[in-house]
């Protein structure tokens, strides 16, 4: 079995979603690479797509507090 990345699964979710008429998730992509000009453009096929850059030696609750920080912008008021 073929082993599939964030981008491949980012896409295909894309795709199911056109396919079935739905609107689009919010994608958060974690990684410790730096994000440049190619994700970029991925990130915005995508949107709305995130990128969470994990750091070389974060915590877990610095991580956390960055997601959290995310998630209450990707959120629909009042939830």
């Amino acid at each position: 079995m073929p082993i599939i990345n964030g981008i491949h699964a980012a896409l295909a979710a894309r795709a199911i979603e056109k396919g079935f008429g739905t609107p689009p998730i919010p994608i958060i992509f974690f990684s410790v690479k730096k994000c440049d000009e190619n994700f970029r453009k991925v990130l915005q096929f995508c949107a709305p797509a995130y990128y969470l850059n994990k750091g070389t030696a974060p915590t877990p609750e610095l991580i956390g507090e960055r997601l959290s920080a995310i998630v209450r912008q990707v959120s629909p008021k009042g939830k």
